[in-house]
């Protein structure tokens, strides 16, 4: 993982469904878009992004799970963080960080995913993705790379309410 310190750069804080609090650069656009489709639950997804062209897209997700045991609780942490690069950030947060790519209406992306899991009690816990999506084509380029860097440090410097209210289990 890089550096958690963000290039110097204005920002704005975004509050993410109360279940983190991070920074994104002042310009970028933070929107909550209509993705229920066809079957009218009326979800809606925050996107954020630069809007400009050959830019990405950052979308956050949240759920909130509960185990019948501890234990089951802390193989399913294992479990959502097997595919990433993992970094404990306290003992009841950790973060991992995967690159994947995937294909949306025949455009390649880059997938850039950062898993945060919050040990919210001894059954409870809080899974936050960050997903930053762009075109492979993109990916590379250097304003691209500085981008990707920031989304990293506003996660790894995000706060996260829920860990704070509960003692490590």
């Amino acid at each position: 993982m890089r550096s958690h310190e963000p290039s110097f750069r204005a920002s704005k804080r975004v509050n993410f469904a109360d279940v983190a609090l991070f920074h994104v650069p002042a310009d970028w656009v933070a929107d909550w878009v209509d993705v229920s489709g066809t079957n009218g639950s009326g979800d809606c997804e925050l996107v954020i992004f630069e809007d400009a062209p050959g830019s990405g897209t950052l979308r956050p997700w949240t759920e909130l799970y509960r185990y019948p045991t501890q234990e089951t609780r802390e193989a399913s942490i294992l479990d959502l963080h097997r595919d990433g690069i993992v970094k404990s950030r306290d003992n009841n947060v950790m973060l991992s960080y995967a690159v994947s790519d995937a294909v949306e209406d025949e455009v390649s992306l880059k997938l850039h995913r950062w898993t945060v899991t919050i040990r919210n009690d001894a059954n409870h816990l809080r899974l936050i993705v960050f997903t930053y999506s762009i075109e492979t084509e993109q990916a590379n380029n250097p304003q691209a790379q500085k981008d990707i860097s920031w989304v990293e440090s506003a996660v790894m410097s995000a706060v996260y309410p829920e860990s704070e209210s509960h003692s490590p289990q």
